[in-house]
This record gives structure tokens, C-alpha cells and sequence, in this order.
């Protein structure tokens, strides 16, 4: 008799940051619902995105490759989609070479489904194409993606594979009246902060090509500090938000099934609100970008918690272990299956691996970073900078230790060199990239976002 495959609910939470999943503010939990639901789950505290935005990091997370190794980084004519006068700007992709976990579950007789908010995923990005149903709807609010997943959910032959693509804790930030006042008065802003906010992707722009050096002058003025907690607190409101519309979907779909779903619930990179100085994402490796919750509830495993590090590239060939089925062979993430079954189980010193080179190829950004389960190396290549940090005795990462612990310096970097001649020998490296138009719906998509906007003006 065949075997029954349980139905996969696979939660990803738009720029999530891990350290929310069990934060205060004013002594109100954030996250109460995923923190409850995590002490049923297999906790990953230290989970690293394989880049720090949205479309190399999920075409990582379902192709189980580096962005090195898949090449999606960013728009085939980069400035196309930045500059307004462009008739015809160009994306790349997912190479139908690459085999995606999707396509595996869909031939082991799983219903594809989706439920997707991101405009750099839309349908045609090379990503949807083994879903029976892909429904994308343009930052659709947390409410909207719940009700339209269990919708889905309902309506489809088991066992189903349900993709929901959360957008809500990625800027522009909404005020949800059931949720704005949970943790008290907001921060008191004045004018200035009010007129900076309420255009903050006009900001958030201006101060992305300044705080890398592209733009000579600065358009607005800076946010105060008064203003920037103001911010920290609207993307709080955004965490605890969706924190309660992902637990209704998981409540209710169990519910329906009786509890045997596995869970998935991730991020495809953190923000950066002002931890070192920058905002958003695409630009560090600092933890609050690279570091990405991760639980996997799975039937008859867990609940466990580990701190050991492990990429989300790792993902999806544990859950195909978990089902006893085969991975392709192409893939580079490993399965954590066997530290969940064998308790006391470490990664074994596996490092974990990310890269930084920006939304856009203009940026100039190239970093390499790797970190273990005790210290972290970033590589700046465009600058020639490196910071060392022992994550241990400051998880903040503020103290640089590249020229006082050389040795320690050295010995990642020979993980890190070594890893990039690994990703060189790989069969995809350097493969020709397949490329599709950007209407010019996903380009006012994109500049509503902050994703597209005129050139900057060189220093």
C-alpha cells in the first residue's frame, strides 16, 4: 500500500528578523504566537540566509544552491529597472535547468499550491512554474494571504504543498488598528519625523545611495533617534500582525487535517533598522539581515532547539529526508534530519555561508561572510575591509577582531576562499541566464517599494 504523504504548509515571512521571535516591547510579547508555537516545533536559532534579499535568497531556499551556483542576483541590464527611461527593462529568471524542490513534491504526487505577495516573485520569475495554483496578489496584507490559503487549501486534492509568501513586516509600514496601540503610546515623533516617514520610500532611497557612497548629496534630512524608534516601533507592529495571521492559518488548516501537517515557518532576510547605522536590506551581513527564524514542526520529531548553524538552503533537503525522498543531486544544502533524530547531534563545525551584492549590479557590492558556531568573518571585496566577531561574548557584533585575532581571521577565510572554488566546480556555475520582460506593472510594483527609482548621481 502506498504510503500517505502528509500535506506541507511552508510559511516564508517577508524581512523577518530572528531576534523578534521571542522579543519585548514595553513588556508585550511580539511574537507570542510563533514563540508558543516554536516550543512545539524544531528551533533553529542560528539560520543564515544564503543573501539578504528577496530573490536570491528564495531561489536559494527552493533550489538548495548558492546565489553563486543559480546566478539570480539581480536584473540582466541592471540599470533598466532602476531608470524611468527604458522602454523595455529585463529580469532574470530561474534557469529551467535548476531542479527546484518543487518540482520534486509535485512528482511525488503533491498538489502545488501558492499564495504569494512579493513583486520580485510574481508569476514568471521562473519560480511558480511547477505550481498547480499560484495566486499573487501585490503586498497583500496578512489577513488577505491567510483567508486565501486556507481557501486553496480546502479546494485541493491531498497532500498538498500550500507556499504562503507573507509581506507584512517589509516597509511601507500600515498602522492595524488592532494592533497599534498593543504596546502602549507610540513614540512621540515631531513634524519633520511625521513628513520623513509618511514618504519613506523617497527616503529610505536617498539614504540607501548615501550610505553607499552613490549619491554626493543627501535630499532629506536625517530621521532623529526619536523618529527612528517611531520605526522600530511600526515594524513591531508589523511582526506582531502577522505573527497572529500566520498562527491562524496553521491553527485552522491542523484543524481540518487533524494536526498531521508539517510546518515550515521562515524568512527570506531580517532589517537593518538602524542597528549600524544603514536601514532595509540588500547592503550588510550584519546578524540582523543575515540571521532568519527557522521552525520545522514535522510528526513525530522534535520539539528540539538547536544553536548550531545551518543555511536555508539546508531546508528543503530536510524535509525531503523527512519524506524519504530522494534530493537531486545538483543540490548543495545538506539535511539537518539527522540532528533531530539523534539527540545531542551537532552540525559537526558545518560553516554556514552568505553573500551580499546588492538589489542592483551598480551598487558595487561584493561581500562574502561566513560564520561557525562561534565566530563570523565578513569579507568586504570592493573595499578590502574585513570584520571578525566572536558571536559568543558580543551576539551584537560589535567589536572587530580581524587584527587581533589574525589567526582566527585566517582560518575563515580559508573557508571562505574554499568554499567559493567549490561553488566555481559546481555544473551551474556561469550558466547563461534565462531572462523575461519587466512589465510595467512589476516596475510601479518595484518603485512603490523602493526598488526602482531614477539613477543615482555619482559622487
Amino acid at each position: 500500500m502506498q504510503r500517505q504523504l502528509p500535506n506541507i504548509v511552508f510559511v516564508v515571512v517577508d524581512t523577518l528578523r530572528a531576534d523578534k521571535l521571542d522579543a519585548q516591547r514595553n513588556g508585550v510579547p511580539i511574537m507570542p504566537q510563533l514563540s508558543e508555537f516554536s516550543r512545539s516545533a524544531c528551533r533553529f536559532d542560528a539560520c543564515m540566509t544564503q543573501e539578504v534579499w528577496t530573490l536570491p535568497s528564495v531561489t536559494s531556499l527552493f533550489s538548495s544552491l548558492y546565489p553563486e551556483v543559480h546566478g539570480i542576483r539581480y536584473s540582466t541590464d541592471p540599470n533598466a529597472i532602476w531608470r524611468s527611461d527604458r522602454d523595455k527593462p529585463t529580469r532574470n529568471r530561474v534557469s529551467s535547468r535548476i531542479p527546484l524542490a518543487t518540482a520534486v513534491l509535485k512528482k511525488a504526487g503533491y498538489s502545488m499550491l501558492a499564495v504569494q505577495t512579493n513583486s520580485h516573485l510574481r508569476t514568471g520569475m521562473g519560480l511558480d512554474r511547477d505550481f498547480d495554483e499560484y495566486k499573487y496578489m501585490w503586498a497583500a496584507l496578512g489577513e488577505t494571504v491567510t483567508t486565501e490559503a486556507i481557501q486553496l487549501a480546502g479546494s485541493a486534492k491531498p497532500p498538498y504543498f500550500l507556499y504562503c509568501h507573507y509581506f507584512d513586516p517589509h516597509s511601507v509600514y500600515v498602522e492595524h488598528p488592532d494592533f497599534f496601540h498593543k504596546y502602549g503610546t507610540p513614540p512621540t515623533i515631531d513634524d519633520q519625523d511625521r513628513r520623513l516617514i509618511s514618504n519613506f520610500v523617497d527616503y529610505y532611497i536617498d539614504h540607501f545611495y548615501s550610505h553607499l557612497r552613490l549619491s554626493k548629496d543627501r535630499k532629506y534630512a536625517e530621521i532623529s533617534p526619536a523618529g527612528r524608534e517611531h520605526v522600530r516601533y511600526l515594524y513591531d507592529v508589523e511582526c506582531a500582525y502577522v505573527d497572529f495571521h500566520v498562527a491562524q492559518l496553521i491553527q485552522v488548516l491542523d484543524h481540518i487535517s487533524g494536526g498531521e501537517n508539517i510546518v515550515v515557518v521562515t524568512s527570506d532576510h531580517g532589517e537593518e533598522l538602524w542597528d549600524h547605522g544603514a536601514l532595509g536590506h540588500g547592503k550588510t551581513a550584519y546578524s540582523e539581515l543575515v540571521n532568519v527564524p527557522l521552525l520545522l514542526r514535522m510528526p513525530g520529531l522534535g520539539p528540539t532547539r538547536s544553536k548550531d548553524p545551518i543555511q536555508l538552503i539546508d531546508v528543503m533537503p530536510t524535509l525531503l529526508d523527512y519524506l524519504h525522498i530522494e534530493s537531486p543531486s545538483e543540490w548543495q544544502g545538506i539535511s539537518a534530519l539527522p540532528r533531530l533524530t539523534d539527540v545531542g547531534r551537532s552540525s559537526n563545525g558545518l560553516p554556514a555561508f552568505t553573500s551580499v551584492g546588492g538589489t542592483q549590479a551598480f551598487t558595487g557590492l561584493n561581500t562574502l561572510c561566513v560564520v561557525t558556531d562561534y565566530a563570523k568573518l565578513v569579507i568586504d571585496n570592493s573595499s578590502g575591509v574585513e570584520q571578525l566577531f566572536d558571536i559568543i561574548a558580543d551576539p551584537g557584533e560589535r567589536h572587530n577582531l580581524a587584527q587581533s585575532r589574525t589567526d582566527l581571521r585566517d582560518k575563515l577565510r580559508s573557508l571562505v576562499l574554499a568554499h567559493s572554488r567549490e561553488n566555481e566546480k559546481h555544473s551551474n556555475f556561469g550558466m547563461e541566464l534565462e531572462t523575461a520582460p519587466a512589465d510595467p506593472e512589476m516596475v510601479q510594483e518595484l518603485r512603490a517599494l523602493g526598488y526602482v527609482g531614477t539613477s543615482p548621481a555619482k559622487p
